[in-house]
């Protein structure tokens, strides 16, 4: 429906069928590629834990952790709630409120859980608003 919406916003007359983003088709293979996935965390937005959902898998992070900020202070606690839980893997789509916070989230997830397995929606260098380029999703990876 997002992906729908911004077309046509954009003058692109389209059907909502017609409309897969890539978050879709990630969260398809990674449920073909690791069928007992059950739960990820997501460095991404809503858009990324929705699709994920529909194909079975739970997930922390995306705007979940949007506004959280990182302290040395925390860091233990942080790193205990990580090891409490069971990751499968980490998934990364665009992600307009990336911050430190995520990124370590993510670093103990991989050193916790080190069998876990590692997507991105996609691999983009940029994407284009307008008559400008922002930083796309291969800039997190």
């Amino acid at each position: 429906q997002q992906l729908h919406n911004k077309l046509t916003g954009l003058g692109v007359p389209c059907e909502v069928s017609e409309c897969l983003p890539s978050c879709t088709f990630t969260a398809h293979h990674v449920k073909d590629m690791h069928p007992e996935a059950k739960h990820v965390y997501v460095i991404g937005g809503q858009g990324v834990i929705d699709e994920l959902a529909q194909v079975g898998i739970t997930a922390d992070g995306g705007p979940q952790h949007d506004k959280e900020t990182f302290s040395d202070a925390h860091f233990n606690s942080m790193a205990e709630a990580v090891a409490a839980k069971h990751y499968d893997g980490v998934v990364v789509g665009w992600d307009t409120a990336f911050n430190f916070y995520k990124l370590t989230w993510s670093s103990l997830v991989f050193q916790l859980h080190p069998e876990c397995f590692f997507y991105a929606t996609n691999d983009d260098a940029a994407d284009r608003i307008g008559k400008h380029l922002v930083p796309g999703n291969g800039c997190v990876l």
